[in-house]
């Protein structure tokens, strides 16, 4: 005698959908990752500076004396964890480090968008209101930038002109 067999009926299984990994805390308040000078703040107002180069998640900083002095003091920036520091200055700080950007800044833009005057011209108008910084950064240390950025922007006016 047979005995019937009772059929389970499952549903298939539906492979599950693959779950994306939660995705590490980005670094958006420190800066873009194009070499963006920053201070990390890791002994306070120290006047040091460090250079950013940036992976997806995990940052790798270098002081920003570093092609100047030979400087190795490095910052490496896991997600979810303290900044790691290896290496120490070699150098004492300088506080005047941020103005000098700045101002260089500056300058870079106004001779992006005054190519056509004279480099003096440029440095005067961007002088006059940084004053202290003009004071760190003469005329001749700068005029080269600024006739560098000058050039480009007027080349590059022109290719989109003609």
């Amino acid at each position: 005698m047979r005995q019937g067999l009772s059929k389970i009926v499952q549903e298939p299984e539906q492979p599950e959908e693959p779950q994306e990994p939660a995705e590490p805390e980005k670094y958006e308040k420190y800066g873009k990752n194009d070499g963006t000078m920053i201070d990390m703040d890791l002994e306070g107002n120290t006047g040091k500076k460090y250079l950013q180069a940036s992976e997806e998640y995990v940052r790798y900083l270098k002081c920003s004396q570093y092609k100047a002095l030979k400087c190795h003091a490095t910052v490496i920036i896991y997600p979810n964890s303290a900044p790691k520091k290896n290496g120490i200055h070699n150098h004492p700080p300088d506080f005047t480090l941020e103005s000098k950007m700045r101002f260089r800044k500056a300058l870079k833009q106004a001779a992006q968008m005054m190519f056509d005057k004279k480099p003096a011209e440029i440095y005067k108008i961007v002088s006059d209101n940084q004053k202290d910084a003009a004071q760190l950064l003469p005329f001749e240390k700068v005029r080269h930038q600024i006739r560098m950025y000058s050039k480009k922007a007027k080349d590059a006016c022109q290719v989109a002109f003609s």
